[in-house]
């Protein structure tokens, strides 16, 4: 099972100074031990904003604690909802005028 949590959250995460947000799984793979060492190396390279925290290996069964930082979405704007008017006619006759300008400058 997968949980995310925070990603929405108006609270901040607890840190001890600047810090990435992150979420953080865990992962099993099975393979011999040198798939399973690869495997954390393709991690690392196909997914830049993943790291590898923890590896765990036992006969062929791998564990991977993975954390993928992402950037926060802003909440202030979500929640923000801002209206689109029509066009007055007013403004689509200034439309019509600048067209018309443009016609004729070519």
């Amino acid at each position: 099972s997968l949980k995310l949590g925070n990603i929405y959250s108006k609270d901040k995460p607890e840190t001890a100074g600047p810090k990435t947000p992150s979420v953080s799984i865990i992962m099993e793979a099975t393979g011999d031990s040198k798939n399973l060492i690869k495997f954390s190396d393709e991690l690392h390279k196909t997914l830049p904003l993943a790291e590898v925290k923890k590896m765990g290996t036992a006969q062929s069964r791998g564990t991977y604690e993975v954390n993928f930082f992402y950037k926060p979405y802003n909440l202030n704007a979500l929640a923000r909802q801002e209206v689109v008017n029509s066009i007055s006619p007013a403004q689509i006759n200034l439309l019509k005028t600048l067209e018309e300008w443009l016609k004729n400058s070519k």
